[in-house]
């Protein structure tokens, strides 16, 4: 892998890494030697994240 391009993690291993799809909502990456791990909402998973109504506040809670 030369230097032009993005190693899969930061701890340098070159291999693949273990992926999970969560029902189209958003995605998972672990490093399989490392276990550093990320997420990040797929574009129809934020979509349904943000248009989602809010949750109505329960009384006595602050805002």
């Amino acid at each position: 892998m030369g230097e032009s391009q993005i190693k899969p993690c930061h701890c340098s291993y070159e291999g693949a890494l273990a992926g999970i799809n969560h029902q189209g909502v958003y995605l998972s990456l672990t490093c399989p030697e490392c276990r550093r791990s990320v997420q990040a909402f797929t574009m129809e998973g934020l979509v349904e994240s943000w248009n989602k109504p809010a949750e109505p506040k329960r009384q006595g809670e602050q805002p």
